[in-house]
């Protein structure tokens, strides 16, 4: 078996080798102590730190969903993730109508455009053709969330500093 003990994986360093408190379920009872650079211990198998990329004791996790929710906090504004209305987003996936907001209805057999402010989703209208239906949801678009960008670059700088102050 391959000694690990000075190894560095990710944020762990291996310390030594020591007996799992219970048998694996390929028979290996063999397990790695490691220390993270946070400080915390933790046992681990060869499998996790080699094979499956283990490279914490969990508090890169934490971090990085702290920095996601920092990150957050900053683009949103006024109840509106200022990156969802960004007129340069491009389509969803599973868009099959190639406008973003626009999709054929089944049941009504129209083009129905929508348009989300809020945590909300407001229908703009249905339409016999795909390129009235685009043309509604490029006008909702100017007149809903044009303004709300605008507001919100303006007033950027402002929040930027607001948050960092409160976070640090």
């Amino acid at each position: 078996m391959e000694d690990l003990t000075g190894k560095r994986f990710g944020r762990l360093i291996v310390l030594s080798q020591e007996d799992l408190p219970e048998k694996q379920s390929n028979g290996n009872t063999v397990g790695w102590r490691c220390r993270c650079d946070c400080g915390k211990e933790i046992v681990a198998t060869r499998k996790q730190l080699v094979n499956q990329g283990l490279k914490s004791c969990g508090c890169l996790l934490s971090d990085t969903a702290r920095d996601k929710i920092k990150n957050n906090v900053l683009c949103h504004y006024k109840g509106t993730t200022i990156s969802a209305i960004n007129p340069d987003r491009r389509p969803n996936k599973n868009n099959t109508s190639g406008v973003k907001g626009v999709y054929w209805s089944k049941s009504e057999k129209k083009w129905t455009a929508k348009i989300g402010l809020q945590n909300k989703s407001i229908t703009i209208g249905r339409f016999d053709t795909l390129e009235d239906a685009a043309k509604a949801r490029k006008q909702a678009e100017k007149d809903v969330h044009a303004p709300i960008i605008a507001e919100y670059e303006s007033d950027k700088w402002t929040n930027i500093t607001a948050v960092y102050l409160n976070e640090c």
